[in-house]
C-alpha cells in the first residue's frame, strides 16, 4: 500500500449508515473539472458502467472549476460526488488553507488514478529545465483548482514569489491552443497519462516534455506524503524519445458522508468490475489500484 492510501484510510476510516433504496432511483452528481481534462471523462466512463450494471441509483458527470471547489462544494451539499487530488483532501478534512474550516461531512471512497506533474514547453521556447521558466509565459492553473494549488506551494519553495514568471491561468481544454499559438511558452501541469490533451498539443504544433525535477523539486516530493516521484517512460507520446521525471499525487473519489453503504458498495463494484471499460475510454485509468476502495468494504 502507497503512503497515499495509507493517510487517506487513516484520515476517513468511518462507518457508512445502510439506508435502503426505496421509490424512486436516485441520480448523484459527480463534481470533475474542465471536460478536456481526466475527471469529466473518467466520472462518465464510472456513471455508464453504474448504468450497465443496474445497481438502483444512476449518476452525471458535471463538469466543474476543478478540486478545490469541487470539495467545497461537496461540504456544502451542492454535489454527492467529486474527485479531488489526495492533498487537497487531507487539507480539507483539516480545515487547512486553503479551506477555511473542516470538511467533516465528506467520506473519501475510492483510490483512483495517478496524477503526473510534468513541464510541457512550446518548441523554440528556449526552456529545457525548470530553472528556465523565469521570464518565460507559464501556465499554472485555473483558481480554484488542485494543481494550481500545489505548483503554488511548490513556487514558494522555489522562491518564485510572485513567480518571476508570468503566470497564466488557461483551463485544460484551452492549453493545446494557447502553447500552439504562441499565447504561453510553457505549462506545469499535471493529469493522468497518457493523455488526450497532451496528444495534441505534442501532435499538433511538437510541443515537449521536459524534467519537472531538480534538487528542490526532490526536497518538495520527500518532504510530504501527498506526493511521490513519477517517471513518463519513452514512447508514451509521439515525440517523447526518453523517459520524463516528475511527481505525482493519487487521485480520490469522495461522497457526502449520507450517502448510502449499497451504493457506496455499487460505486466501487462498478469501478472495480469495469475497469477494462475504464482503460478503454480514458487510459490513464490503468493507474487506478486494483484494489481502490478507501474505508468501505467493497
Amino acid at each position: 500500500m502507497s503512503r497515499i492510501a495509507a493517510i487517506i484510510i487513516l484520515i476517513f476510516v468511518a462507518s457508512w449508515a445502510w439506508h435502503p433504496a426505496t421509490g424512486e432511483a436516485p441520480q448523484y452528481t459527480i463534481a470533475t473539472g474542465s471536460k478536456g481534462a481526466t475527471f469529466y471523462p473518467l466520472a462518465d466512463a464510472i456513471c455508464k458502467e453504474v448504468a450497465r450494471l443496474q445497481l438502483g441509483f444512476t449518476c452525471e458527470a458535471v463538469s466543474t472549476p476543478g478540486a478545490g471547489y469541487n470539495l467545497g462544494a461537496l461540504q456544502r451539499g451542492d454535489f454527492d460526488l467529486a474527485f479531488s487530488q489526495s492533498y487537497l483532501l487531507a487539507l480539507a478534512a483539516q480545515g487547512e488553507p486553503p479551506f477555511s474550516e473542516r470538511h467533516d461531512k465528506i467520506r473519501s471512497i475510492a483510490l483512483m488514478h495517478l496524477e503526473v506533474f510534468t513541464l510541457a514547453v512550446r518548441p523554440n521556447s528556449g526552456v529545457s529545465q525548470l530553472e528556465d521558466l523565469p521570464g518565460r509565459r507559464v501556465n499554472i492553473g485555473n483558481q480554484g483548482s488542485g494543481r494550481r494549488a500545489t505548483i503554488e506551494q511548490l513556487l514558494r519553495l522555489l522562491d518564485w514569489s510572485p513567480p518571476g514568471f508570468l503566470g497564466q491561468d488557461w483551463n485544460s481544454a484551452n492549453l493545446p491552443e494557447a502553447l500552439c499559438t504562441g499565447q504561453i511558452d510553457a505549462a506545469i501541469y499535471s493529469t493522468g497519462h497518457p493523455n488526450d490533451i497532451y496528444r495534441r498539443m505534442i501532435d499538433e504544433c511538437g510541443v515537449r516534455l521536459v524534467d519537472l525535477w531538480s534538487d528542490k523539486v526532490e526536497r518538495f516530493v520527500d518532504a510530504s506524503w501527498q506526493y511521490e516521484p513519477v517517471g513518463l517512460p519513452a514512447g508514451t507520446y509521439s515525440n517523447q524519445t526518453q523517459a520524463v521525471r516528475g511527481f505525482g499525487t493519487r487521485v480520490i473519489l469522495s461522497g457526502s458522508a449520507n450517502l448510502p453503504h449499497c451504493h457506496v458498495a455499487g460505486l466501487l463494484r462498478a469501478i472495480r468490475q469495469g475497469r477494462g471499460r475504464l482503460v478503454d475510454a480514458v487510459p490513464a485509468a490503468r493507474s487506478i489500484p486494483l484494489n481502490a476502495e478507501t474505508d468501505v468494504p467493497g
